[in-house]
């Protein structure tokens, strides 16, 4: 904000701040714009504070944070329940990707032909499709704190390794199960046998 005051200053052109009642064209202006800067900067790192403590609650208390589109599940307060025209899709990518013979390409062919669509009613593409076959939801398992945000003023965010995740087998209650897990198990193997690549 003093870098710019002070290029608009530069050509003659003064800011008034209404609220702080700072003037640029006071002899003082830029030393209260500097504190005013700094209180706002540490009021941002607090708020930052506040919610990553609030995400870390939620995350003990098993509440399913997070994007609401899942293909499969519904979501509301905090908790899954199963969708059943998007689990029939879900199921079908598990048993024809544990069988060996399917590959992503082919099955975003065979959603296509089937008539799934994705949610802006497109395809629903092998990249949507390894994130489904990944997602250790569909076996039942809560899994949070998949993320840590590493500057809290771009919001730039960092991915976690598997082991660092709080993951545990639900109860059903808040991510209920859509497919067996020896056939969730079954896709990954196959999946990380074969790279991200299909």
């Amino acid at each position: 904000s003093i870098q710019y005051t002070r290029q608009l200053l530069s050509c003659g052109v003064c800011i008034w701040f209404q609220n702080d009642g700072i003037n640029t064209i006071d002899d003082d202006s830029e030393f209260r714009l500097t504190i005013m800067a700094g209180v706002a900067q540490d009021e941002i790192r607090k708020l930052s504070s506040r919610v990553r403590f609030g995400h870390a609650q939620a995350i003990k208390n098993g509440v399913v944070l997070g994007n609401s589109h899942i293909y499969g599940y519904d979501k509301k307060d905090g908790c899954l329940t199963i969708n059943p025209e998007e689990a029939e899709m879900v199921r079908l990518i598990f048993s024809r990707y544990a069988t060996g013979a399917w590959s992503t390409p082919k099955l975003e062919k065979l959603l296509y032909e089937k008539g799934y669509r994705n949610y802006k009613g497109g395809r629903i593409d092998r990249g949507v499709i390894q994130h489904i076959i990944t997602n250790p939801k569909y076996k039942g398992y809560y899994a949070g704190g998949k993320v840590k945000i590493i500057d809290m003023f771009t919001k730039k965010q960092e991915f976690l390794p598997e082991d660092e995740w709080n993951m545990f087998k639900d109860d059903g209650s808040r991510v209920p199960a859509i497919v067996e897990e020896d056939i969730w198990d079954k896709a990954n193997e196959i999946f990380h046998k074969r790279g991200n690549a299909i």
